[in-house]
């Protein structure tokens, strides 16, 4: 009697897991089925639409299909026009708001062009001028160079001349003459052009000489203390000498040179001017050389005098460095010496080439070595 009835509970244990099973399967085959519904409804929604528009883009006559295409063109037309206009100031040019010193009525755009490529040129040079060269030079330095007092508008301005202004320029370096421009050739490219022009001079009849073009260089002029120019100091690591050796004999020859020499226990930060200090490493030792009374203009001649002179008794060689930290990861390798320099000042470059002749070699870079590693020299020089 307890077997069949054991026997009856688990028949209605697997009746009942029998009918779940099928409740699930039919509840799924539902699913299934208003999902192929749902699927079938949207198909014949959209093939109605499109049917609709086929429908539609059938009945449509020629001018509207014309309409169709061509509004969205036009409407692009339209759009590049009115950019190419704004970029060629053709809107700036159509007003007329400017008086002219001869009462004609300019458009905002020609005042603007004229006031910013002439006057602005002049009123910045001669504000350039006078800031840079009015202590040799006295009152009105700008205004004798340029022409332009910038103190004044343009309808004000008036020439006169360096005699009745007072102003002279002989004086300012002494007995040395007035530099009117410096040549910067650090690549040699200038140099080079007139090796190859003499090369090329001898292969040439008289008659060719005077318009070949390997007799011409493109040059570039500008205003050194425009603040498109940067001028980054250029320092020197000596390599292939014993650090201590090297620095002893360094200190004895910028002695001979220029005077008594210091040297601080400590790196202090490079400095041009009255005074020369230059901050030296090697291995774990640092320090500071201070010449008191130099004889060159400029730090790095000061320096690069003594290092000329040294390496011809010691040996070595020296390299020219971008970069405090590159100097001072360099300076860490075994016989290796860096220096940092100062800064060049723009107001001293005229002077150090009137007193010094040519600047050092590799005296100062326009700009970081990163800005311009890669370029290209190029030119034809066969007519």
């Amino acid at each position: 009697m307890a077997n069949e009835t054991k026997t009856e509970k688990k028949a209605e244990k697997e009746l009942k897991k029998l009918q779940e099973q099928k409740a699930k399967k039919e509840k799924k085959a539902a699913k299934a089925l208003e999902a192929r519904e749902k699927r079938k409804a949207s198909i014949e929604k959209s093939n109605e639409k499109q049917a609709a528009k086929e429908k539609k883009r059938r009945n449509m006559t020629k001018g509207q299909r014309a309409r169709r295409i061509l509004l969205p063109l036009l409407a692009v037309l339209v759009a590049v026009a009115i950019a190419l206009c704004g970029f060629f100031g053709v809107f700036d040019r159509a007003v007329a708001a400017e008086k002219t010193a001869d009462g004609d009525r300019i458009s905002v755009a020609e005042y603007e062009y004229y006031n910013r490529m002439y006057f602005n040129y002049y009123y910045q040079m001669s504000q350039q001028y006078d800031q840079y060269y009015g202590s040799y030079y006295g009152a009105g330095a700008g205004k004798m160079m340029t022409g332009y007092d910038y103190t004044k508008t343009p309808a004000d301005q008036e020439f006169v001349p360096n005699e009745e202004a007072g102003l002279t320029v002989d004086k300012k370096y002494g007995d040395h003459p007035v530099l009117l421009f410096a040549m910067g050739d650090g690549n040699h490219s200038l140099a080079t052009a007139k090796a190859n022009w003499e090369k090329i001079k001898a292969t040439l009849p008289e008659a060719e000489r005077a318009d070949h073009p390997a007799r011409y260089a493109l040059i570039e002029l500008n205003n050194v203390h425009d603040e498109g120019i940067i001028f980054e100091p250029i320092h020197r690591v000596v390599f292939g000498v014993e650090g201590k050796t090297f620095l002893d004999a360094l200190q004895k020859k910028l002695a001979e040179q220029n005077g008594p020499v210091e040297v601080l226990p400590v790196a202090q930060k490079a400095e041009g001017g009255e005074k020369h200090i230059i901050p030296f490493f090697y291995g774990d030792t640092e320090g500071t050389l201070v010449i008191s009374d130099p004889a060159a203009q400029l730090a790095v001649g000061t320096l690069q005098n003594a290092i000329d002179a040294v390496l011809k008794d010691l040996g070595g060689e020296v390299d020219y460095i971008h970069g405090d930290d590159v100097v001072k990861d360099l300076a860490k390798k075994p016989n290796a010496v860096g220096f940092l320099l100062p800064t060049m000042q723009k107001g001293e470059l005229f002077s150090t080439v009137v007193y010094d002749g040519a600047l050092p070699r590799k005296t100062f870079s326009m700009g970081e070595a990163a800005e311009k590693r890669y370029y290209l020299e190029a030119r034809l020089l066969e007519k």
